[in-house]
């Protein structure tokens, strides 16, 4: 989902676009001075892969929600494919992109407050568990199917939505009980449907078209010394 310029009348909100564009900065040097670029593969497959389950969403038009939209993030797995300061800048753009064609002009008022709480997120959770299991698990191929697809894609999922509901609920554009027992439970669901998505495509890329994810290395997941089931 994404917040709606009409739901805030902050004169504050600007101010996002100061630790936004830091970041940015931040994510084109991290890109420009990787060790492994993503090959051009990945970033095709996983534009079309953001792109359609940004569109597979469902926007409630009344009740007491009205406005919210549910659907899919695919960060997790973007990040996995083309890793995460990638997946920011691609997230960003098509954040961008969408939300100028729904609100025009009006949207790069609250652009920056959007893509710092709504693909932020995810893009740490996934750098910082890749992170962990390198340091603290074996390299193993299960260790990458398991924890940094289908455990990372649950935890962006439900991080990002105790956030938007915090949000939500602090600024007071929903009650809290409205917020917390209806738009949340359903968020938690869309948890599982991440988890699958990053972990399914995941596996699959790996065994059919491993140059999809660049964050996979035969050399540290698939060495004859690191069994899956030890």
């Amino acid at each position: 989902m994404i917040f709606l310029p009409t739901w805030f009348s902050l004169p504050y909100l600007w101010w996002f676009w100061l630790p936004y564009l830091g970041l940015l900065v931040w994510f084109i040097w991290k890109i420009q001075t990787a060790k492994t670029q993503a090959k051009p593969i990945a970033w095709i497959a996983s534009v079309i892969i953001m792109s359609i389950f940004w569109q597979m969403s469902i926007e409630l038009e009344g009740g007491h929600l009205n406005g919210m939209t549910y659907h899919l993030l695919a960060l997790n797995l973007t990040a996995l494919m083309i890793g995460a300061p990638a997946a920011f800048l691609m997230g960003s753009v098509l954040l961008f992109i969408q939300g100028s064609l729904l609100f025009g002009a009006s949207y790069s008022e609250i652009f920056a407050f959007n893509a710092l709480f709504l693909l932020l997120p995810s893009c740490i959770i996934n750098s910082g568990l890749r992170y962990l299991t390198l340091r603290f698990l074996p390299r193993q191929l299960f260790v990458y199917i398991f924890i940094n697809s289908f455990f990372a894609g649950a935890l962006s999922m439900v991080c990002t939505s105790l956030l938007i509901c915090g949000l939500l609920h602090t600024y007071q554009i929903f009650s809290g009980s409205i917020v917390w027992q209806n738009a949340f439970p359903v968020f938690f669901l869309l948890s599982w449907g991440e988890a699958f998505l990053s972990g399914i495509s995941a596996a699959t890329f790996i065994a059919y078209k491993p140059e999809c994810l660049s964050t996979f290395n035969d050399s540290v997941y698939l060495t004859r010394q690191n069994k899956i089931w030890k």
